[in-house]
């Protein structure tokens, strides 16, 4: 594979994995709004939410501690895939190129956080805790 063929595929994962970052944010109920976090909108009461689905789980509290702690990282994450990845409304001059640590520290609290809500998880089959973990960083 060329070069310029192979760093048109990293991207398209890269920015793929942008917006689900941004849909398991949304499934949980954390959403943007102003700049802050805040409780995900239900586009037109179409969209779906843990609740919906897994009934006896609850929405991710906006007050949890590691969400707090890591506000920044995840606040860049909803606003890169709001902005650029999904409506592609982004000002480059605004948000500047995108902060690859800042986007890998979401991912990584994104992570803590669904291991966090739902416990009963398997985690074997989590890329994190096999051998495919490297392929995603």
């Amino acid at each position: 594979m060329d070069s310029l063929n192979s760093q048109a595929i990293y991207c398209s994962v890269y920015e793929s994995s942008i917006l689900f970052g941004r849909h398991v944010l949304s499934f949980w109920g954390i959403g943007i709004s102003n700049g802050k976090l805040a409780r995900a909108n239900k586009w037109k009461g179409r969209d779906i939410d843990v609740t919906d689905v897994l009934t006896a789980h609850e929405l991710i509290d906006l007050e949890e501690e590691l969400l707090i702690k890591n506000s920044g990282p995840i606040k860049y994450l909803l606003t890169i895939a709001n902005k650029r990845v999904a409506h592609a409304t982004w000002n480059s001059e605004e948000l500047g190129k995108t902060n690859v640590d800042l986007i890998i520290n979401a991912q990584e609290v994104i992570h803590e956080l669904v291991e966090m809500y739902v416990p009963e998880l398997n985690k074997e089959l989590l890329l994190k805790y096999n051998g495919y973990a490297s392929m995603t960083t």
